[in-house]
Parts: structure tokens; sequence; C-alpha cells
């Protein structure tokens, strides 16, 4: 099992979402943190401001993507690390992100949730959120994970 997910701690304690958060170096970077993590689901949220905007002024759409996806990946590690199963690897095969509204400066929210796992396939949908709980964005993953049994 990768080295992680030893010292991952139990996937329905607060712990998970704060350990998880501090090993992705990519979020930390960027602003965004994990707020809660549980077997499937996650939640993750990001501050936006002018740094984040493109040049038409609103925010740019690989913000959003880059913390959809790595709330994805919450979600995933949580739902092995309660599967109790050894993997190999797990990685996002694919992505389509919709943005359905622009985003100003303001608290983003996102909610992960798997919908749908057969195989080695995963499938999840994250949702962004405004401060007046609109979706902003949807983003449909499939994820790979490869299990060593």
């Amino acid at each position: 099992m990768n080295a992680l997910f030893l010292e991952l701690p139990e996937s329905d304690s607060p712990e998970f979402a704060a350990y998880f958060g501090s090993r992705d170096r990519f979020s930390q970077k960027v602003g965004y943190k994990a707020l809660s993590a549980s077997p499937g689901k996650s939640e993750y949220e990001i501050e936006t401001d002018e740094s984040f905007f493109n040049p038409v002024g609103s925010l740019h759409g690989g913000v959003l993507f880059s913390a959809m996806d790595s709330s994805a990946g919450a979600a995933v590690a949580a739902w092995i690390k309660a599967s109790g199963r050894t993997f190999k690897f797990m990685a996002t095969a694919s992505a389509e992100i919709k943005y359905l509204k622009g985003v100003k400066s303001e608290k983003i929210k996102i909610v992960t949730e798997i919908t749908e796992h057969k195989g080695s396939v995963v499938k999840l949908l994250s949702k962004s959120l405004n401060e007046q709980d609109e979706t902003v964005a949807e983003l449909h993953s499939v994820w790979v994970v490869k299990f060593e049994d």
C-alpha cells in the first residue's frame, strides 16, 4: 500500500481531511483547503480574490478545476482507506467541467461525492457553490483505482 495510506488517520475522523490537505502541496500553494472527508465524500473551500482572476476579470477556471479535482481525490482516498484494501495506483482518468456562473472575490465551497464505482472505475460529481449557495461549476470525473487484491 502507498505509504501515505499507512499514515492516514481513519477516514471518518476529523483528522483525515487535515492530514490529507497537509500532504497536498499544490493546494497549499493555490490556497484551497480540505474541510472534511468521509468515505466517498469530501468538502473543500477556497477564498478567491483578484489574484485568481483571468484577463477578463473573473475567476480563472483552472482554480476551480484544481480545487474540485483535489476534492475528488480526498473522497476517493477516504473511500479506499475505509475499504481496508491495498491499492497500487489512483488517479483522475478523465474529467469534464461545466462553468455555470462567473465568480468574483468570494468564498467558494466544493462538495464532492462518489456517484458510482465498478471494478477499478470510480465516478464522482463535484460542485462548486458560491456564498449564495448557487452552483457555479460542476466537475464530472472518472478515476482509476488499481487494487492489489
